[in-house]
């Protein structure tokens, strides 16, 4: 019974059962801070189990995606871990308990119309004060007692921690290898701890709550969670003691196998395959656990990254492929094992296939051909010092592990898993060492050696009135006098601090203020302190209820000031502020639900903005994305802003960027009109602590005039809102103008039809129709710089063509020509080698010119099918004359070319190629 049909046989069962089917939710967890990944099937039910919300059905079975990342290390090892599994569940949310749940699951396994499994190799377990569980099994399900055993907390308590609910369980175990008698349970014990007897499912009984102390009391509904390992299901019903050589994983150790024949044409056998080895440790079992987990993880949204689950995916990948390495494969193959995965899942995941071209493949395609460069550049190093070290009897050195690492690129986590393999101790605490002093180098220059942070101290518990408020009148706390702030505070003194007088101020902190300080991507607001008539410029001190004011006004602690904020400047920060919010909506609906945003910095109408991403953005999706902004630009969707806490922002979905650290109580942004308890219904709803618009359509304008990539997997976009974006706007149509008229292409006209889509199609012939004209005009230019390059080149130095054909020596009968030549430019050497090779002489031929221009050498040759039978081949010779001229290159047999720093010695590379040419010939 192939796994595909015994998750449809439960499932089937407990639709029979009247029990609603769920979909798999994502390995990524929603809303519960507390997972890295989802675990166990009723990781994303936990909210239903605890009381938090109505749950869809009162019954209910399903088939979850599960990772545990806590055996990584241990897959390969033994023939029983791995990190990806399907976890088979029913769930009774208060509509059945013990009797009916363990009925149910009985029935399942043993019946002849299901699953069919011998009774007689089946053991269950209780709790061994929970005599309720017992009685059941033995009175009325009638199962023999020598088969049923009650044991402690350890193996049949569930709880959701030290407070809160828990229950009794029962579990399930089948005996792999009977001998005819059941066993007793102190050797059920032996065996279950010796891999024998193996649990294959359990049903918890949530029945108690306990309270701070340790009392415990019944839960007014009593819930029912059984779960059970397809794998192992797979391995009980095809009858293997492996879940390596069930068919959830045999089809990919098969197909890693001949990943390695075509590598290496060495054929692997089943003992290679199956079985652990004399090593401890079967590298086809670790690619096909992590290729399966890799793929679901893809599938799933999660993409190769250095935090979190995004590093736990480039950790699989980098494991896969150092264990290819060493069985000998130098090319990427994990996207054709991924098609496998998709092929075997895909009817039952659908997100898989669905996610195949538009995550699975370009990330796998990416990472792949990045640490493929990585490890053929370094893995054959890193081998041979470890081979060395074995042989000496050593431990590899934490300073070599740190200088591959850092100028090579090479993971420790992978030199110290190679070495593992190999038997060699690695210094890891010198690799500590070194990886502590290169932080403090980093922190030593990033080092801020002003006096800014002198008074943070009393800018604690500075109320923030610059949400409402844009001046107000406050109390000073402390006045320092300052005797430069330029430099410090370049709002209000833009002089350069190199040159001129100093600018005098005071640093003023304040009990509340309407000025918003950096954070959060959003900048320092500047404004004035009227006082005595004279309005004194001020800028936020990059900490709230810090100010630098510019001028000596006079004011000492306790004095009452105003403090009124540039709102022309606070503006123009709203705008990119409330649009970056819509960008990032944009950017997922447009790319996919992968994107996060991944950095931010805002200035006056403008928007620096990085997020994660594959590849580079086409010029459909930029205009497709502004075309979705300026949309909701143009509907005028309110902004709302609530403060609630973290935990309910949480629940609620709302989106945070990751690794920003929050407070207990945090400021949520709506745009649109949604639910008030979800995000349901919202344009984008998110934690922000910055200053935002009213309306979207405050916005004005947004305009993408940049994408790039920043790192891997990164991508940023340079953006303009409001008057800047109108300023872009203007700038571009005068230069359509300016393009449309000198080309002759008239600019499209409104023509008074309503029609949206039929005048946006007019527009797109007229842009297609004006770039068409260009790259005419460009190919045309291009054409013609060729033809003059040529025709120059004919007259100067294709006359030299016959001289040189003249001075070729008959070798064996090869017309070879070895020649120093003293040229203008780089292309003329090639062309006198191809117009020599292959026009002057069509076969039996070897032409090799060493050219000097412009004081670098310049090196071709080109070899006849003849010469390349006679054992000579170019790309040796170039490489040869090339370190005589200090440089290098190559190329074919039959074709190479090469350059060097010092084009005087062209005369000893021709001498050198002449010597092996002589040499190869026996002349």
């Amino acid at each position: 019974m192939l796994s595909n049909e015994i998750r449809e046989s439960f499932l089937e069962f407990y639709r029979q059962k009247g029990h609603t089917e769920l979909p798999s939710a994502s390995v990524v967890p929603v809303a519960d801070p507390t997972l890295l990944l989802i675990n166990a099937g009723m990781a994303p039910l936990k909210r239903y189990f605890m009381g938090q919300e109505k749950p869809p059905a009162s019954t209910a079975t399903n088939a979850q995606k599960c990772i545990r990342t806590i055996d990584i290390e241990q897959v390969g090892k033994t023939n029983r871990h791995n990190t990806f599994f399907e976890m088979l569940g029913k769930f009774s949310f208060g509509a059945y308990f013990k009797a009916d749940a363990m009925r149910y699951t009985i029935e399942w396994m043993t019946s002849r119309d299901w699953l069919n499994l011998d009774t007689s190799r089946l053991y269950i377990t209780h709790h061994e004060k929970d005599e309720e569980t017992r009685r059941l099994w033995l009175d009325e399900m009638g199962w023999p007692a020598e088969r049923l055993f009650g044991l402690g907390d350890a193996d049949n308590r569930w709880a959701a921690g030290d407070t809160g609910p828990w229950g009794y369980d029962t579990e399930y175990f089948w005996d792999f290898a009977p001998d005819g008698q059941p066993v007793d349970r102190e050797r059920f014990i032996e065996l279950s701890n010796s891999g024998r007897i193996v649990e294959i499912g359990n049903d918890v009984f949530m029945q108690f709550q306990r309270a701070e102390g340790g009392s415990d009391s019944e839960l007014p509904s009593k819930n029912v969670d059984y779960g059970g390992g397809l794998e192992r299901f797979s391995m009980v019903k095809q009858d293997v003691r492996t879940v390596y050589r069930t068919d959830c994983m045999d089809y990919l150790i098969r197909g890693f196998a001949e990943v390695v024949n075509k590598a290496t044409k060495r054929t692997p056998g089943d003992d290679e395959l199956f079985e652990l080895g004399s090593r401890g440790f079967n590298p086809y079992w670790l690619a096909a656990d992590h290729i399966r987990t890799a793929t679901i993880m893809l599938g799933d949204g999660v993409n190769p990254g250095n935090n979190g689950r995004n590093y736990v995916l480039r950790k699989l990948i980098r494991r896969i492929i150092s264990r290819a390495f060493i069985l000998g494969v130098r090319d990427p193959f994990i996207m054709h094992l991924s098609d496998l995965v998709i092929d075997k899942l895909g009817g039952h995941y659908g997100d898989l296939r669905r996610n195949r071209e538009r995550l699975i493949l370009p990330w796998i395609t990416k990472e792949e051909e990045q640490f493929f460069a990585v490890m053929n550049r370094s893995f054959d190093d890193v081998m041979e010092q470890i081979r060395s070290t074995k042989d000496s009897g050593g431990s590899l050195s934490g300073s070599f592990a740190f200088e591959m690492y850092d100028t090579y690129g090479f993971p420790f986590e992978v030199t110290r898993d190679l070495c593992e393999l190999e038997g060699v101790e690695l210094d890891e605490a010198a690799f500590n060492e070194e990886m502590e002093a290169q932080r403090e180098r980093a922190r030593a220059a990033g080092k801020f050696e002003g006096d800014m942070g002198r008074q943070e101290e009393k800018a604690l518990d500075v109320r923030f009135l610059g949400y409402t408020d844009t001046s107000a009148e406050v109390t000073v706390r402390s006045v320092e006098a300052l005797a430069d702030i330029r430099g410090i505070a370049p709002l209000i003194a833009p002089e350069d601090p190199k040159t001129g007088p100093p600018v005098e101020g005071v640093r003023m902190v304040t009990d509340s203020t309407p000025f918003y300080s950096n954070s959060g991507g959003q900048p320092d607001d500047s404004g004035w302190m009227p006082l005595d008539g004279q309005n004194y410029p001020v800028q936020s001190g990059n900490t709230r209820g810090v100010h630098i004011v510019r001028g000596e006004p006079g004011v000492e602690e306790g004095s009452r000031v105003i403090l009124a904020v540039n709102t022309v400047r606070r503006d123009a920060l709203r705008r990119p502020h409330t649009t970056n919010h819509l960008m990032l909506e944009a950017l997922k609906e447009v790319l996919g639900g992968h994107v996060t945003q991944a950095g931010s910095q805002l200035s006056e109408d403008e928007i620096r903005f990085d997020f994660s991403h594959f590849q580079a953005t086409s010029r459909e999706e930029i205009q497709r994305i502004e075309e979705i902004v300026n949309r909701w630009i143009i509907e005028d969707h309110p902004v709302r802003q609530d403060s609630m806490p973290l935990t309910q922002a949480k629940e609620m979905g709302v989106t945070a960027v990751f690794d920003e650290k929050y407070g207990n109580e945090v400021r949520v942004i709506s745009i649109g009109e949604g639910e008030d308890d979800s995000v349901d219904g919202w344009v984008s709803r998110e934690l922000c602590g910055g200053t935002h618009l009213d309306h979207t359509s405050q916005a004005c304008r947004f305009v993408i005039v940049k994408e790039e990539s920043v790192q891997s997997g990164i991508r940023r976009i340079y953006a303009l809102t409001g008057f800047k974006a109108l300023a872009f706007a203007n700038a571009t149509r005068d230069a359509a103008d300016g393009l449309a008229l000198h080309f002759k292409v008239p600019l499209p006209i409104p023509t008074g039809t309503s029609d949206l889509d039929a005048y946006a199609s007019r527009t797109g012939e007229w842009r297609d129709d004006l770039l068409g004209r260009i790259a005419e005009t460009e190919q045309s230019a291009r054409e013609a710089r060729q033809a003059a390059v040529e025709a120059r080149r004919e007259l100067e130095v294709g006359g030299m063509v016959e001289g040189l054909a003249a001075q070729a020596q008959e070798i064996k009968g090869l017309r070879v020509l070895v020649r120093p030549v003293e040229l203008g430019q780089r292309e003329d050497v090639k062309y006198l080698v191809e117009k020599l090779g292959g026009q002057v002489w069509k076969d039996n031929y070897l032409v090799f010119l060493a050219g000097n221009v412009d004081g670098k050498a310049v090196l071709v040759g080109k070899l006849s099918k003849e010469a390349l039978e006679m054992g000579l081949k170019a790309a040796d010779l170039v490489r040869e004359a090339a370190k005589i001229c200090q440089g290098g290159g190559g190329g074919r047999p039959d074709f190479a070319e090469a350059g060097g720093k010092d084009g005087s010695m062209n005369s000893a590379a021709a001498e050198k190629v002449m010597e092996l040419v002589n040499a190869a010939l026996g002349s």
